[in-house]
């Protein structure tokens, strides 16, 4: 296991809900979808954390060389985004809006944005059961000449602690929903699937169980669960979901 520098972060973890509240019933559906998928060819042999986020930049720059313990799967959902990774004597990857890529697991790696203006992306870490975010590190070849620590926020992260190990190789599904006044989208899977709220509340229904989830809050929808995701309030909201299952 590479261990460097490790870089400890200020998170926001997935949180409890608060108590049930009345929700009516929603017409429409998701007017804008981004999705990205990322096919994983190795198992996860013991408990894992899901670190779920999305990163805004601001003009170009790069992230500082580091290492996750575990894989990123990462979807720009906003300009054009470039991935260095250090494999094969290193490589470099365009990433432009809906287009994912994945980086595999302990692969040293750094990426920014491609022009001056923003650009934004969703990313799932799926990492060894309490190891830190990443680990800073230098790596022969990594790009140097554009400014290092690039100008960067989280409007959103999430964090699911300890989950169950997958026998195989399995499928990153990731996706940002924007749902219009009255919209909803149902989520249900035969695996656990993790929600968020990306910005505006939103209302979690779930049988007789209706719960709001506020902005930046995550919720870990058992399998076999059916939970209706709505927007009741003024304005647009975004929803992010995120499934991890076995390949096939």
């Amino acid at each position: 296991m590479l261990k460097k520098f490790a870089c400890m972060l200020f998170l926001t973890c997935a949180v409890a809900l608060p108590p049930p509240m009345p929700v009516g019933a929603q017409q429409a559906v998701p007017s804008e979808v981004i999705e990205g998928v990322c096919d994983v060819p190795t198992a996860i042999k013991e408990n894992w954390d899901v670190w779920y986020e999305i990163t805004a930049v601001k003009g170009n720059g790069l992230f500082p060389t580091h290492v996750h313990d575990g894989i990123e799967c990462v979807t720009t959902i906003k300009g054009t985004g470039f991935w260095w990774t250090a494999d094969k004597g290193g490589t470099t990857t365009k990433v432009p809006t809906q287009q994912t890529f994945l980086i595999p697991d302990l692969t040293v790696h750094t990426g920014g944005n491609m022009d001056q203006g923003e650009m934004h992306y969703l990313s799932t870490h799926i990492m060894r059961a309490g190891a830190p975010f990443r680990d800073i590190c230098t790596a022969l070849g990594a790009p140097t000449s554009m400014i290092v620590n690039v100008n960067s926020s989280n409007p959103f992260k999430v964090i699911f602690r300890n989950q169950k190990p997958i026998d195989g190789p399995y499928k990153v599904k990731q996706s940002i929903k924007t749902l219009p006044t009255g919209a909803s989208d149902t989520v249900r899977g035969n695996e656990p699937i993790y929600v968020a709220a990306v910005d505006g509340a939103l209302v979690l229904k779930s049988g007789s169980d209706t719960r709001t989830l506020q902005v930046g809050e995550g919720f870990l929808v058992a399998a076999g669960t059916t939970v209706i995701v709505g927007n009741t309030a003024e304005g647009k909201a975004r929803l992010a979901i995120l499934e991890v299952t076995p390949a096939g």
